[in-house]
């Protein structure tokens, strides 16, 4: 997660990468903007406040998120500015919106939170340092399990390191993946789990324990998944998914990713 105030004193440092924000949000026709704090909207403070292209996720007529603290999941753009001095940036392509802090539900409420509402202290997230690779080139793919539960949780997999035959591989999909912002999922085929006998385990995946608060990086490279045309030239945006999470002997868990991009030149 990104602070407000990063993003308004560094927004160059941060320009074209989704990013995760906690702010007021205030909708109007007009043009909508997020602000450190709900005194910076109504004094108008814009030195302390971001555009805001919400779009069709929400209307100034929707009441149950306007003029109230939320956490925005989306891309950030440094170039683009909005109106009334908001300079520092504007977030676009939104793809969540939640009230901050999540609502708690009433005393013998049964109605379940609508899926979008439902928030699971395991968080997968992914990336590629360096940002950019030259074309033909490994492309170094980090995924991140943060354990934010109070007991350990365990991911099952051959290796944390790239290996020839794909073991640290198990359990990860890569499954949605864009190019250039064109939306036509690329995706064809993840690796295949295969090498010579004598590299193959003898016996199934260990678990890794990621203790409360404790974070387990996986490393692999992206280009492992076969895209329908290749990995060519171009900005990527990515989604992964960590599968069979094991939280105790009875549940399991599949964490999806927010998307993350590179870029290949």
């Amino acid at each position: 997660m990104v602070s407000l105030v990063q993003l308004i004193a560094e927004p160059e440092a941060f320009d074209g990468r989704y990013v995760q924000i906690i702010g007021f949000l205030h909708l109007e026709f007009e043009g909508d903007a997020i602000w450190l704090h709900r005194e910076d909207c109504e004094h108008g403070i814009y030195k302390n406040g971001l555009w805001v292209h919400t779009g069709q996720v929400l209307r100034p007529a929707d009441d149950r998120h306007n003029d109230r603290y939320v956490m925005i999941v989306g891309r950030f753009d440094a170039q683009k500015h909005g109106h009334l001095g908001l300079w520092s940036g504007e977030i676009n392509s939104i793809s969540r919106v939640l009230l901050w802090p999540p609502p708690k539900p009433a005393a013998g409420d049964l109605v379940p939170a609508a899926p979008a509402e439902r928030q699971i202290n395991v968080v997968v997230s992914g990336h590629v340092v360096p940002p950019v690779v030259k074309a033909g080139e490994p492309i170094p793919l980090t995924i991140r399990i943060a354990n934010g539960l109070r007991a350990p949780v365990f991911h099952d997999t051959f290796r944390l390191e790239p290996v020839d035959w794909n073991g640290e591989t198990v359990h990860v999909s890569l499954v949605d993946i864009y190019r250039d912002g064109v939306a036509y999922n690329l995706y064809l085929a993840r690796p295949a789990f295969e090498g010579p006998p004598w590299q193959m385990p003898r016996a199934g995946p260990g678990g890794h324990e990621i203790k409360p608060g404790g974070v387990l990086e996986v490393k692999t490279d992206a280009r492992k998944w076969t895209l329908r045309d290749g990995w060519l030239p171009g900005r990527y945006s990515v989604t992964l998914r960590v599968d069979g999470l094991r939280a105790d002997p009875y549940c399991k868990l599949s964490v999806l990713s927010d998307p993350f991009e590179f870029e290949v030149k």
